[in-house]
Protein backbone atom coordinates (compact mmCIF):
# COMPACT_ATOMS: atom_id res chain seq x y z
CA UNK A 1 0.00 0.00 0.00
CA UNK A 2 1.41 3.41 -0.91
CA UNK A 3 2.58 5.63 1.89
CA UNK A 4 0.33 8.63 2.51
CA UNK A 5 1.77 12.02 3.25
CA UNK A 6 0.05 14.90 5.05
CA UNK A 7 -1.37 17.63 2.83
CA UNK A 8 0.92 20.23 4.45
CA UNK A 9 3.94 18.12 3.53
CA UNK A 10 2.83 17.94 -0.11
CA UNK A 11 2.05 21.65 -0.28
CA UNK A 12 5.46 22.56 1.13
CA UNK A 13 7.30 20.29 -1.34
CA UNK A 14 5.32 21.58 -4.33
CA UNK A 15 5.79 25.21 -3.28
CA UNK A 16 9.57 24.71 -3.20
CA UNK A 17 9.50 23.27 -6.72
CA UNK A 18 7.28 26.11 -7.94
CA UNK A 19 9.76 28.56 -6.37
CA UNK A 20 12.54 27.13 -8.55
CA UNK A 21 14.15 24.34 -6.54
CA UNK A 22 14.87 21.24 -8.58
CA UNK A 23 12.76 18.12 -8.20
CA UNK A 24 15.85 16.03 -7.45
CA UNK A 25 16.99 18.36 -4.62
CA UNK A 26 13.48 18.56 -3.16
CA UNK A 27 13.16 14.76 -3.33
CA UNK A 28 16.37 14.29 -1.37
CA UNK A 29 15.44 17.01 1.16
CA UNK A 30 11.99 15.50 1.80
CA UNK A 31 13.11 11.86 1.44
CA UNK A 32 10.57 11.03 -1.28
CA UNK A 33 10.93 9.80 -4.84
CA UNK A 34 11.15 12.12 -7.84
CA UNK A 35 8.18 10.35 -9.42
CA UNK A 36 5.88 11.17 -6.54
CA UNK A 37 6.97 14.81 -6.62
CA UNK A 38 6.20 14.97 -10.33
CA UNK A 39 2.71 13.57 -9.59
CA UNK A 40 2.17 16.17 -6.84
CA UNK A 41 3.26 19.00 -9.14
CA UNK A 42 0.97 17.71 -11.89
CA UNK A 43 -1.95 17.47 -9.42
CA UNK A 44 -1.19 21.00 -8.21
CA UNK A 45 -1.35 22.26 -11.79
CA UNK A 46 -4.73 20.52 -12.22
CA UNK A 47 -5.99 22.08 -8.98
CA UNK A 48 -4.91 25.53 -10.21
CA UNK A 49 -6.53 24.96 -13.61
CA UNK A 50 -3.26 25.25 -15.51
CA UNK A 51 -3.77 21.85 -17.15
CA UNK A 52 -6.97 19.87 -17.71
CA UNK A 53 -7.82 17.26 -15.11
CA UNK A 54 -9.85 16.51 -12.00
CA UNK A 55 -9.03 18.69 -8.97
CA UNK A 56 -8.02 16.82 -5.81
CA UNK A 57 -11.04 17.97 -3.79
CA UNK A 58 -13.43 16.74 -6.49
CA UNK A 59 -11.51 13.47 -6.73
CA UNK A 60 -11.89 12.91 -2.98
CA UNK A 61 -15.61 13.69 -3.13
CA UNK A 62 -16.07 11.20 -5.95
CA UNK A 63 -14.11 8.52 -4.09
CA UNK A 64 -16.25 9.06 -0.96
CA UNK A 65 -19.43 9.03 -3.05
CA UNK A 66 -18.43 5.76 -4.75
CA UNK A 67 -17.65 4.23 -1.35
CA UNK A 68 -21.04 5.30 0.02
CA UNK A 69 -22.84 3.98 -3.08
CA UNK A 70 -21.11 0.64 -2.63
CA UNK A 71 -22.20 0.49 1.03
CA UNK A 72 -25.79 1.32 0.10
CA UNK A 73 -25.82 -1.28 -2.68
CA UNK A 74 -24.60 -3.89 -0.18
CA UNK A 75 -27.34 -2.90 2.27
CA UNK A 76 -29.98 -3.17 -0.47
CA UNK A 77 -28.67 -6.60 -1.44
CA UNK A 78 -28.85 -7.78 2.18
CA UNK A 79 -32.43 -6.52 2.48
CA UNK A 80 -33.36 -8.11 -0.86
CA UNK A 81 -31.99 -11.49 0.27
CA UNK A 82 -33.75 -11.20 3.64
CA UNK A 83 -37.02 -10.45 1.85
CA UNK A 84 -36.54 -13.49 -0.39
CA UNK A 85 -35.84 -15.70 2.63
CA UNK A 86 -38.84 -14.45 4.59
CA UNK A 87 -41.14 -14.57 1.59
CA UNK A 88 -43.94 -12.29 0.54
CA UNK A 89 -46.05 -13.19 3.61
CA UNK A 90 -43.82 -11.08 5.85
CA UNK A 91 -45.12 -7.63 6.65
CA UNK A 92 -43.31 -4.34 6.15
CA UNK A 93 -41.32 -3.33 9.28
CA UNK A 94 -43.42 -0.17 9.61
CA UNK A 95 -46.63 -1.92 8.63
CA UNK A 96 -48.38 -1.62 11.96
CA UNK A 97 -47.16 1.84 12.92
CA UNK A 98 -47.68 3.62 9.62
CA UNK A 99 -50.68 5.95 9.61
CA UNK A 100 -51.61 7.95 6.52
CA UNK A 101 -54.48 10.04 5.23
CA UNK A 102 -56.17 8.69 2.14
CA UNK A 103 -58.72 11.03 0.51
CA UNK A 104 -62.14 9.42 0.42
CA UNK A 105 -61.20 6.77 2.99
CA UNK A 106 -59.90 8.78 5.98
CA UNK A 107 -57.01 7.77 8.21
CA UNK A 108 -55.50 4.42 7.35
CA UNK A 109 -52.91 2.25 9.06
CA UNK A 110 -51.01 -0.93 8.33
CA UNK A 111 -52.04 -2.96 5.28
CA UNK A 112 -54.90 -0.60 4.40
CA UNK A 113 -52.32 2.04 3.45
CA UNK A 114 -50.97 -0.20 0.73
CA UNK A 115 -54.42 -0.61 -0.81
CA UNK A 116 -54.82 3.14 -1.31
CA UNK A 117 -53.35 4.18 -4.67
CA UNK A 118 -49.88 5.77 -4.71
CA UNK A 119 -51.15 8.89 -6.40
CA UNK A 120 -53.42 9.51 -3.42
CA UNK A 121 -50.69 8.75 -0.89
CA UNK A 122 -48.38 11.35 -2.39
CA UNK A 123 -50.71 13.99 -0.93
CA UNK A 124 -49.76 12.77 2.56
CA UNK A 125 -46.63 14.93 2.55
CA UNK A 126 -48.74 18.10 2.52
CA UNK A 127 -50.98 17.14 5.43
CA UNK A 128 -50.40 18.44 8.94
CA UNK A 129 -50.09 15.56 11.38
CA UNK A 130 -51.60 17.50 14.29
CA UNK A 131 -54.92 15.81 13.73
CA UNK A 132 -53.59 12.24 13.56
CA UNK A 133 -55.96 9.96 15.34
CA UNK A 134 -59.11 11.89 14.49
CA UNK A 135 -61.23 11.06 11.47
CA UNK A 136 -61.49 14.70 10.39
CA UNK A 137 -59.99 16.27 7.29
CA UNK A 138 -56.53 17.73 8.03
CA UNK A 139 -57.15 21.03 6.25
Amino acid sequence: MPRSYPDEFRVRAVSLIRAGQTVKKTASDFDVSCAILHRWVKQDKMDRGEIPGVPLAESREMRNARKRICELENEVEILRRAHEMLGSSSCHPKGFTQINWCPGRGWLSGEAVRSCSWSLLLGVLQISFTSVGSNQDAS
